[in-house]
């Protein structure tokens, strides 16, 4: 405890508070010191002893709920209700093949080079950056070669073939001879949702950076006179198709993500394309420890549902990985990844704080309830509801001892329960009944808690007032801000940097 130097002494009664605080919990007879708070002290029913000590039960001496077991995963896992095990795939998979529209990119000049500049009066109608002409010919007397005039072609190329959503491929178009000068111009569409991606009005090669998000996509160059409707005809020269492929995943959990203990949470990954007509698998993981759940080496989506036997959260992310160097899409192996998602099976934990007549409890769940069909609920040892339930994540109570042994205490997990109704007589006695003991399943439950006593006070250099009636000082910010702490420690003999203390203090 303190030094035989020191001394400790009640207050009296009360703007600011410029103290070092110093909270204890009395814990089966003995006084432990939990934290020193220095500074300003707002007025806040936050900062009050009782909701500190409250925190700090919780957080020290009720342990938070076990994590859930980290055996593995695929013990705890089956096929979603409904549905059947998806075929060549891992356990408790299932799989659908719904067709996936692709969806639109965005399209622009390419990372440090220009655009492409206007010539004449042709419109620029797209991004694009065009490269230099090339010189004419020059014939040894030193003459330009006169060519004769051709038909133009174009070619179309790109440097990738299987990007990952959201990554961007270089559509390079090569045209003969250049358009400059001509009526017509080098455009790039993309084929499979009619637009127009990349246009230049000059020279003889035309590029454009084309970032995908999802699905197959099918593009075409054509010389053509400026224009933004795909061509059904009419164009001087088209290229053969060029198909680029952007693979993505996502992953969503069902509603609802908020279980009992011992329900399934059923998680659902979704591939922008049939993952057995490109050489890949879907994958779930557990994203904190990498642990593979299971997979499905077909379809558009993957699912499976898992059951934790005991309260905690899992983090479950999707892949698109390859199956075999030999057998994917591309010439290089992307594996997109998804974002994750949580799955909650529900626990709760409960401080019991005693002090004077009342005891102040505070009960936690590990997941917000406002949004769920339960609450939480506080009840004695002897099946009588303490406070109202608490729709949320959080739920505080008093409870006042009238007489005898203060009971303990225990918070529960449960489907909201209906309110009693009716204005007569009858109506009155349902709604004392259903605060005294109204029948609840619970969901999840805290150990049963005992209430803790403590006593709190101040440890401070400064003396505590200079005024014998307590009037002035530290003492009466102390008093306004937290109310009159159980003592005070103080200093005995003056040292350098602290008065000792005075007859004030001691009257």
């Amino acid at each position: 405890m303190q030094p035989t130097n020191r001394a400790s002494k009640r207050g009296r009664k009360p703007q600011t508070v410029a103290a070092v605080l110093m909270a204890f919990i009395s814990v089966a007879s003995q006084m432990v010191a939990l934290a020193a708070i220095t500074g300003a002290v707002p007025m806040s029913s936050r900062n009050t002893p009782t909701a500190v000590m409250a925190s700090a039960l919780l957080g020290v001496i009720a342990p938070s709920p076990a994590p859930v077991a980290q055996s593995k995963l695929i013990e705890r896992i089956e096929v979603p209700s409904g549905a059947a095990p998806c075929p060549n795939s891992g356990a408790g998979a299932a799989c659908t093949h719904a067709a996936a529209a692709p969806q639109a990119g965005i399209s622009a000049v390419p990372a440090g080079l220009d655009a492409c500049p206007a010539d004449g009066d042709k419109p620029l109608l797209a991004p694009g950056a065009c490269s230099t002409e090339a010189a004419p010919a020059i014939t040894a007397g030193g003459a330009p070669v006169r060519l004769q005039p051709v038909l133009p072609t174009v070619t179309l190329s790109a440097d990738s073939s299987v990007l990952a959503s959201g990554t961007t491929t270089l559509l390079v178009a090569n045209a003969t001879p250049s358009v400059t000068g001509t009526p017509w111009a080098i455009e790039i569409f993309d084929v499979t949702n009619r637009n127009l991606v990349g246009a230049c009005t000059q020279a003889a090669v035309c590029t454009v950076a084309y970032t995908g998000k999802a699905g197959r996509h099918s593009f075409a160059a054509y010389v053509m006179t400026p224009g933004q409707k795909l061509p059904s005809g009419g164009a001087s020269s088209s290229s053969s198709l060029v198909d680029v492929r952007w693979l993505g995943v996502s992953i969503a959990a069902s509603h609802p993500s908020i279980v009992p203990p011992g329900k399934p949470i059923t998680f659902t990954a979704s591939a922008t394309e049939n993952v057995a007509k490109i050489g890949y698998r879907i994958e779930l993981r557990d994203a904190t420890s990498g642990q593979r759940l299971t997979f499905c080496s077909e379809g558009t989506t993957c699912s499976t549902a898992l059951v934790e036997p005991t309260a905690g959260t899992r983090t479950i992310a999707a892949a698109l990985v390859a199956q075999s160097p030999a057998s994917h899409a591309g010439t290089v192996s992307v594996s997109p990844t998804s974002g994750t998602v949580n799955g909650t099976w529900l626990g709760v934990r409960l401080a019991a704080i005693a002090k004077g007549g009342t005891v102040s409890l505070t009960a936690i769940a590990n997941a917000d309830l406002s949004q769920t069909v339960f609450s939480i609920y506080i009840k004695t040892d002897s099946g009588l509801q303490v406070g109202q339930p608490c729709n949320a994540g959080t739920c505080n109570a008093s409870y006042t001892v009238h007489s005898g042994a203060t009971p303990s205490f225990r918070a529960f997990i449960s489907a909201n329960q209906p309110a009693p109704s009716g204005n007569g007589p009858l109506g009155s006695v349902m709604r004392r009944a259903t605060g005294s003991g109204s029948t609840i399943e619970p969901q999840a439950t805290s150990e049963l808690v005992k209430p803790t006593g403590y006593m709190w006070g101040v440890d401070s250099c400064k003396a505590l007032t200079d005024d014998p009636e307590g009037g002035s000082g530290q003492l009466p910010q102390v008093a306004w801000a937290l109310g009159m702490p159980d003592f005070w420690g103080r200093y005995l003999p003056t040292t350098g940097n602290c008065p000792g203390l005075s007859s004030a203090e001691i009257s």
